[in-house]
């Protein structure tokens, strides 16, 4: 994630994201991700899900974490999970309480550690949500040096697909780029 690649011109994106997306890549290591075959210019496509990018967000980078940068230079990192295809041991976690607890604890871990590094303040602490009947876990955090804010937001999904999702950007920027964001999760189109 330097500086450059992906659009990241503020100090947020240069440090905090970085140890984010090791944070991510730790959580999300055991879980089998998408291919890359399945990601597309507007979104991602797989057996469970297809997800569309906000529309005027364009793609920056097919590795994961997918990045997708903003019309106002924000930044979304999107990380996804989802079992293999007709796995008999997946088969059976699959929409369960132990998986929901499971990816519950792992989520809310990164969102909390995620807003409160160092020289962020906390504006909106963990919480739960749903998107119909589905856990939509999230907190915020601004910088004070920087006047940018991050946001993490995490989508407990159907099939066992599981989202992580950060955007960054300036504080202007930031109800534009949180509403582009749930509306995305909100859009997603399940095949299950």
């Amino acid at each position: 994630c330097r500086a450059g690649r992906v659009g990241f011109s503020r100090g947020l994106g240069s440090v905090i994201m970085k140890r984010i997306v090791s944070v991510i890549f730790l959580l999300f290591v055991a879980a089998p991700a998408v291919s890359a075959g399945m990601l597309q210019e507007d979104g991602i496509e797989t057996h469970l899900y297809t997800l569309k990018y906000p529309d005027g967000w364009r793609l920056e980078s097919k590795a994961l974490p997918v990045a997708v940068q903003g019309p106002d230079s924000e930044i979304m990192l999107i990380t996804p999970a989802l079992p293999a295809p007709d796995s008999e041991a997946t088969d059976k976690m699959k929409d369960t309480d132990a998986m929901y607890e499971f990816w519950r604890e792992r989520i809310r871990r990164v969102i909390e550690q995620s807003i409160s590094e160092e020289n962020m303040t906390i504006v909106e602490p963990y919480q739960e949500s749903a998107i119909g009947s589905l856990p939509l876990l999230s907190g915020c955090s601004h910088t004070t040096s920087d006047k940018s804010f991050l946001c993490v937001y995490g989508l407990i999904g159907k099939g066992g697909a599981v989202f992580l999702i950060t955007v960054e950007g300036l504080l202007k920027h930031e109800k534009n780029a949180r509403d582009e964001t749930v509306n995305m999760l909100k859009s997603i189109e399940w095949k299950i």
